[in-house]
């Protein structure tokens, strides 16, 4: 039960109200919304409004939660008619996250002319599809259905998070790499998310049979992307290397890993990050 300094009576009702501090942390730390702070108790979004004037907490200005990352200019989707604002809480760069790894955001014409806008979580991991499809609610998108299917000659099924949006397509399309630096900076839990989301697409994590060292990391083509990430890592403490391979005499592209070598770091990752998948490490307690 939530700390409470005070009782104060609405008609017969007993509304327990939580400490100032209590109420700035879920409203302005973990930027929830007043419906949802009111879920928690309870309370209609009215009461939550009463409650921060009360205790002197200012209150975000309608949609509030946009930043640069969020803001469009009218002008500029005039002609796809797109016009959004996604809600900027800590999810929409989990979100993020994952869309620069195993996720995909594709725009393409049907046979009939009608064009489409696709964003698409396939992989085997259910948890990590659950995952996707809570950060897409949490941003204000609405997800059909979780697909379960097997693909020809595999034994494990895959799982697949699939929905159009013309908006979100062409926001994400829109989006530079500088512009997502400069906004996950502004605050060390949009890092972890941004972090979270592309390690549970992109991540590994296994012990080398020679001596016994965990080694964890993450692969991706794109080398901004990869310091990127690696810059995210440095500045929450981390001593991250980054390698590169080259597969050109397979016919392949190049790519990059993030590799974090000291085992100490790779157990605090797990503990801060908290990915709901690649978490667990054979052979240790839980």
């Amino acid at each position: 039960m939530d700390e409470v300094t005070e009782v104060c009576v609405v008609g017969t009702a007993l509304n327990p109200v939580p400490t100032r501090e209590k109420l700035n942390s879920l409203y302005w730390e973990k930027e929830l919304s007043l419906s949802e702070v009111g879920k928690m108790y309870n309370r209609c979004p009215t009461t939550i409004r009463n409650w921060l004037k009360k205790q002197g907490i200012k209150t975000r200005p309608f949609n509030g939660r946009t930043s640069s990352l969020t803001r469009f200019d009218k002008n500029k989707w005039t002609k796809e008619g797109v016009y959004w604002r996604p809600k900027n809480c800590s999810a929409f760069y989990y979100i993020l996250g994952v869309l620069k790894g195993d996720g995909s955001v594709s725009i393409f014409t049907r046979n009939n002319g009608r064009k489409t806008y696709r964003i698409r979580l396939d992989v085997r991991d259910k948890k990590f599809c659950l995952s996707f499809m809570d950060g897409l609610n949490k941003i204000g998108l609405r997800v059909p259905k979780l697909l379960r299917r097997k693909k020809r000659g595999s034994i494990k099924p895959q799982y697949m998070v699939q929905l159009e949006n013309m908006r979100l397509a062409l926001w994400y399309k829109s989006l530079q790499l500088d512009t997502i630096h400069e906004e996950i900076n502004k605050k060390p839990i949009y890092k972890k998310e941004f972090i979270r989301g592309f390690y549970e697409s992109e991540g590994t994590l296994v012990r080398r049979k020679s001596d016994g060292h965990l080694r964890l990391g993450m692969n991706n083509c794109d080398e901004d992307l990869i310091i990127l990430v690696a810059k995210l890592l440095e500045s929450l403490g981390f001593h991250p290397t980054i390698t590169k391979y080259d597969n050109k005499r397979l016919g392949h592209n190049s790519w990059y890993n993030v590799r974090l070598h000291r085992q100490n770091e790779i157990k605090r990752f797990l503990s801060i990050i908290k990915p709901c998948i690649r978490n667990k490490i054979k052979g240790e307690d839980g």
